[in-house]
């Protein structure tokens, strides 16, 4: 049987050839499985829309990305302000503009309603949006 040595800080084992070729197709498999995943999902991205406009599209397709995991909401740029991301099992939509959070105006009341819609709980509704953050995550 054939061995390599690997010597690093860490570890000072021998593998052999077989080890090492699985170890390999493994992760090549991975990274596959991974990339085709990513290839399957649907991606719909909105920009530069009003807050009214925002909520339509998001009602309009996001039953297009699978049931909600999870929503990020953050400050990208003084262009759009804010972008906010809807995370499905099957895709995601990403809205840059129309929301916002941190006071009472109109972005985050349409950032409000859309949560509420969703189904997220109303105190952490309260509690993200009107924070003064410029980002947050909420799981579903």
């Amino acid at each position: 049987m054939v061995t390599l040595e690997k010597s690093t800080a860490l570890f000072n084992q021998k593998y052999n050839i077989e080890e090492i070729r699985n170890a390999y197709e493994n992760a090549f498999n991975k990274i596959k499985q991974d990339l085709s995943e990513r290839n399957n999902t649907m991606n719909i991205t909105i920009e530069d829309v009003h807050t009214k406009e925002a909520i339509t599209a998001v009602r309009k397709t996001i039953e297009l990305i699978g049931k909600i995991k999870s929503i990020d909401h953050r400050y990208i740029n003084e262009i759009y302000g804010y972008e906010t991301a809807f995370n499905g099992v099957d895709g995601r939509i990403v809205v840059k503009g129309g929301f916002s959070s941190g006071y009472q105006g109109e972005g985050p009341q349409g950032l409000k309603k859309i949560l509420a819609e969703l189904g997220v709980n109303e105190r952490k509704i309260e509690e993200y949006v009107n924070s003064v953050q410029k980002k947050f995550t909420l799981f579903i």
